[in-house]
């Protein structure tokens, strides 16, 4: 469970899901920037 005020990093090309379990925001932040989203080839998340 992250709650409000807590970080979760992942390392890179580890598979992961989340489930909110109420309201919440969530920020994605990549360094470096995926490619596939700059350039809008991310289409398993465009569904």
């Amino acid at each position: 469970m992250v709650r409000a005020g807590e970080v979760l990093h992942l390392p890179g090309n580890v598979p992961h899901q989340a489930e909110a379990v109420e309201d919440t925001l969530d920020v994605d932040i990549f360094y470096p920037p995926r490619e596939d989203w700059l350039k809008k080839t991310d289409s398993y998340l465009r569904k």
